[in-house]
């Protein structure tokens, strides 16, 4: 195992969600989801923290029965919303490019594939993508969210 891989305690694979005390008006499903959120390896912290300030939000209404020690400002909240607006256009041209292109997570694509035709299609879909109409982002804008090198 590398220092890759994410560390739990030596305890964490004993807790069962089901044993988890919680207010009858969250669903097992929700629990579920904050949990999964230990993905922001890949994802990132933004999706992460967008799940604890919808938590923060409503915990009242789920039947919390004192306040949750997440507290998040209005200041604090605001710049997560950009943030995450951000987060989420990155997301979906990481999306879009990857299964255009046929690669994985990292860009790795099939040994059999032509590498340089990978390269000018990925290209391809940055020029493709910077020239959409109703784009409100410059190429230099779009580049820094791009997931592939452009470098020729």
């Amino acid at each position: 195992m590398g220092a890759c891989f994410p560390t739990y305690p030596k305890d964490t694979y004993l807790l069962r969600l089901e044993e988890i005390p919680y207010p009858k008006k969250i669903s097992l499903n929700t629990l579920k989801e904050l949990f999964r959120r230990s993905e922001i390896w890949d994802e990132g912290i933004p999706s992460l923290r967008e799940t604890l300030i919808k938590l923060f939000r409503k915990q009242q209404d789920l039947g919390f029965e004192r306040d949750l020690s997440l507290n998040f400002s209005n200041e604090k909240i605001a710049a997560h919303t950009k943030e995450f607006q951000v987060y989420q256009e990155w997301h979906e041209i990481r999306s879009f490019v990857k299964k255009i292109l046929g690669t994985d997570d990292d860009g790795w694509i099939a040994p059999e594939r032509d590498f340089t035709e990978m390269k000018a299609r990925n290209k391809m879909l940055f020029d493709y993508y910077v020239s959409k109409p109703d784009l409100n982002k410059t190429a230099g804008e779009v580049r820094d969210l791009w997931p592939f090198s452009l470098d020729t």
